[in-house]
């Protein structure tokens, strides 16, 4: 879903679907969870300037230094 907001240049509701996908990705382990994960920080790095992306951005790290 918000790989189709994204697209569509909907950034802050892409952000915010982001954010519930990583609520449960923190919890996962699997591939395709990796999968989405990285295609989400591949897609947003361009655009963090945006405060919704710097937010993101942000929270991904945490997820990604708990997932180590």
């Amino acid at each position: 879903m918000a790989q189709r907001q994204f697209e569509l240049g909907h950034l802050e509701e892409a952000c915010s679907t982001w954010g519930a996908f990583l609520d449960d990705y923190v919890m996962l382990s699997t591939a395709r969870g990796d999968e989405h994960f990285g295609t989400m920080r591949n897609r947003i790095a361009p655009y963090r300037k945006v405060r919704a992306v710097r937010d993101l951005d942000a929270r991904a790290r945490q997820v990604a230094a708990l997932k180590r």
